[in-house]
Protein backbone atom coordinates (compact mmCIF):
# COMPACT_ATOMS: atom_id res chain seq x y z
CA UNK A 1 0.00 0.00 0.00
CA UNK A 2 1.55 3.68 -0.92
CA UNK A 3 1.53 6.56 1.75
CA UNK A 4 -1.17 8.10 0.48
CA UNK A 5 -3.68 5.15 0.53
CA UNK A 6 -2.08 4.54 3.51
CA UNK A 7 -2.93 7.53 4.79
CA UNK A 8 -6.43 7.72 3.84
CA UNK A 9 -6.93 4.27 5.06
CA UNK A 10 -5.90 5.64 8.35
CA UNK A 11 -8.01 8.77 8.21
CA UNK A 12 -11.04 6.67 7.49
CA UNK A 13 -10.40 4.24 10.37
CA UNK A 14 -9.96 7.47 12.82
CA UNK A 15 -13.07 8.66 11.36
CA UNK A 16 -14.60 5.24 12.12
CA UNK A 17 -13.73 4.81 15.71
CA UNK A 18 -14.71 8.88 16.32
CA UNK A 19 -18.31 7.69 15.47
CA UNK A 20 -17.97 4.10 17.40
CA UNK A 21 -17.06 6.58 20.61
CA UNK A 22 -20.21 8.38 19.68
CA UNK A 23 -22.26 5.64 18.81
CA UNK A 24 -21.30 4.51 22.71
CA UNK A 25 -22.05 7.45 24.18
CA UNK A 26 -25.69 7.74 22.76
CA UNK A 27 -26.77 3.96 23.16
CA UNK A 28 -25.34 4.46 26.96
CA UNK A 29 -26.59 8.07 27.83
CA UNK A 30 -28.48 6.66 31.05
CA UNK A 31 -25.12 4.76 32.11
CA UNK A 32 -23.28 7.46 32.14
CA UNK A 33 -23.16 11.37 31.26
CA UNK A 34 -20.65 11.91 27.91
CA UNK A 35 -19.67 15.68 26.95
CA UNK A 36 -17.70 15.15 23.42
CA UNK A 37 -16.45 18.01 21.82
CA UNK A 38 -14.79 18.13 18.47
CA UNK A 39 -12.76 20.90 17.57
CA UNK A 40 -12.18 21.22 13.60
CA UNK A 41 -9.73 24.19 13.45
CA UNK A 42 -7.00 21.80 15.57
CA UNK A 43 -8.51 18.66 14.65
CA UNK A 44 -8.77 17.63 17.99
CA UNK A 45 -11.62 15.51 19.95
CA UNK A 46 -12.09 16.03 24.07
CA UNK A 47 -14.23 13.84 25.78
CA UNK A 48 -15.42 14.29 29.61
CA UNK A 49 -17.48 11.33 31.13
CA UNK A 50 -19.52 12.21 34.84
CA UNK A 51 -21.09 9.52 36.99
CA UNK A 52 -25.05 10.03 36.66
CA UNK A 53 -26.57 11.95 38.95
CA UNK A 54 -29.92 12.44 40.50
CA UNK A 55 -29.91 16.33 39.91
CA UNK A 56 -27.37 16.72 37.26
CA UNK A 57 -28.37 20.53 37.22
CA UNK A 58 -27.90 21.21 40.41
CA UNK A 59 -25.17 19.00 41.26
CA UNK A 60 -21.66 19.42 40.15
CA UNK A 61 -20.68 16.58 38.02
CA UNK A 62 -18.14 13.97 38.96
CA UNK A 63 -15.94 13.48 35.87
CA UNK A 64 -14.45 9.92 35.94
CA UNK A 65 -12.83 10.59 32.83
CA UNK A 66 -11.45 13.13 30.89
CA UNK A 67 -9.53 12.04 27.39
CA UNK A 68 -8.41 14.25 24.81
CA UNK A 69 -6.98 13.03 20.90
CA UNK A 70 -5.35 15.02 18.76
CA UNK A 71 -7.12 13.49 15.62
CA UNK A 72 -4.19 15.22 13.42
CA UNK A 73 -1.51 13.38 15.17
CA UNK A 74 0.65 10.18 14.00
CA UNK A 75 -0.82 8.04 17.06
CA UNK A 76 -4.13 9.64 16.97
CA UNK A 77 -5.78 5.86 15.78
CA UNK A 78 -4.10 4.43 18.53
CA UNK A 79 -5.53 7.06 21.35
CA UNK A 80 -9.17 6.45 20.07
CA UNK A 81 -8.85 2.90 20.48
CA UNK A 82 -7.46 2.96 24.19
CA UNK A 83 -9.80 5.72 24.88
CA UNK A 84 -12.85 3.55 23.67
CA UNK A 85 -11.53 0.24 25.51
CA UNK A 86 -11.72 2.73 28.42
CA UNK A 87 -15.23 3.54 28.06
CA UNK A 88 -16.27 0.17 27.29
CA UNK A 89 -14.74 -0.89 30.78
CA UNK A 90 -16.19 2.05 32.80
CA UNK A 91 -19.71 1.57 31.01
CA UNK A 92 -19.36 -2.64 31.64
CA UNK A 93 -18.48 -1.78 35.52
CA UNK A 94 -21.41 0.71 36.06
CA UNK A 95 -24.05 -1.68 34.55
CA UNK A 96 -22.07 -3.84 36.31
CA UNK A 97 -22.85 -1.94 39.57
CA UNK A 98 -26.40 -1.54 38.62
CA UNK A 99 -26.89 -4.79 38.18
CA UNK A 100 -27.59 -4.97 34.59
CA UNK A 101 -26.56 -8.17 32.83
CA UNK A 102 -23.66 -7.21 30.36
CA UNK A 103 -23.81 -8.66 27.37
CA UNK A 104 -20.20 -9.57 25.55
Amino acid sequence: MNKKTQAIANQLAVQSTVNSIMDLAMVNRGVVYFVIRYSSHIEGLHITVSAVADEFETAEPRVVLEEYVDLAGEEALCELLLVEDKLIELIAGVKASQGVEVKS
